[in-house]
């Protein structure tokens, strides 16, 4: 069997039976690598206990041609990410991105950019920087784009006028878009009550096309924040057609 190498981020881990351990990667040209790693709980020689969630890795595998499950044979440590894992913010931030990369995860051109982006919120977060709320939306509307499922935020689904300041928008999710106040009379209301201003969504705009570094500098209120997450979030567990275990707690942690 060849040997593959690859740098990774750790987005899974489960222990299995007393000792052994099977890892969910993505791996930098944004693949998925489900291996399994033996002995990983009691020895160290192979693979250091450096395969800890979001640690940036270098990780050697050989394929099975009999199951999608690939042999992990050794593991290096690129970048560690304690301080993710050590605040509840970021910790509870960035299981709820490993998840919605987990369920929405295909195999498409722009899989190494959602490797990119996630490693660049992991380092921006691994020291002692506050985590932004604002974030959790833009970062859910950036994995939805790059993984082929972004909601359109541009223009009303119904009459296909682009959005303007002086009217109210509302996101219909099981359409996976926004439909404007106009409209929505018409409609009779026949969806979702998921109010997004126009300040809102010519936030979201503008900003999701920057580089992920710059979001740090420019916060959202609250109630910004609230009303994208609540329609976004909506979306995106209709469209996976199950609630994210990892939510519930991202949202418990935000709350308190």
């Amino acid at each position: 069997m060849d040997l593959f190498k690859s740098k990774a981020l750790v987005l899974r881990r489960i222990p299995y039976g007393e000792a052994d351990t099977i890892v969910t990667c993505l791996s930098e040209e944004g693949r998925l690598i489900k291996g399994f790693a033996p002995s990983e709980r009691s020895s160290r020689k192979r693979f250091g206990g450096v395969l800890d969630l979001f640690n940036q890795v270098e990780v050697q595998w050989k394929e099975n041609r009999n199951s999608e499950l690939v042999r992990l044979q050794l593991a290096d440590l690129v970048c560690g990410m304690e301080g993710v894992r050590n605040d509840l913010s970021k910790f509870a931030a960035a299981c709820y991105f490993a998840e919605l990369i987990l369920v929405f995860h295909k195999e498409n051109e722009k899989g190494p950019a959602v490797y990119n982006d996630f490693v660049v919120f992991l380092e921006e977060h691994k020291n002692h920087e506050t985590f932004e709320p604002h974030l959790v939306p833009l970062m859910e509307h950036r994995f939805l784009d790059l993984l082929g499922f972004r909601p359109e935020l541009s223009v009303c689904l119904d009459c296909r006028e682009s959005i303007h300041p002086d009217r109210d928008y509302f996101f219909q999710g099981k359409k996976g878009g926004i439909v404007c106040s106009k409209c929505k009379t018409r409609l009779n209301g026949s969806f979702e009550n998921y109010p997004l201003s126009y300040k809102l969504l010519d936030l979201i705009s503008r900003e999701f096309h920057k580089n992920p570094r710059q979001w740090k500098s420019n916060p959202w209120s609250p109630v910004e924040v609230h009303s994208a997450r609540r329609a976004l979030e909506y979306f995106i567990q209709y469209t996976a057609g199950k609630p994210f275990k990892s939510l519930g707690f991202l949202s418990k942690i935000l709350s308190s």
